[in-house]
């Protein structure tokens, strides 16, 4: 049995209402894709936009 699909991003550079701008692994910055939040993009590059918009915030 195969689970969802997880997508491997490099890191997330943006956010909008209802999509991150992705930078893919292996890809430059200007091949960066908007894609969906309810996409499964890999959890760990999600955290670290969270974490660098936190510390943007304070």
């Amino acid at each position: 049995m195969t689970g969802p699909k997880i997508y491997h991003a490099y890191r997330i550079l943006e956010e909008a209402r209802t999509k991150y701008l992705v930078q893919w692994i292996g890809y430059d910055t200007n091949e960066a894709t908007w894609e969906a939040k309810v996409k499964r993009i890999y959890p760990a590059a999600v955290r670290g936009w969270a974490e660098r918009k936190i510390g943007k915030a304070g």
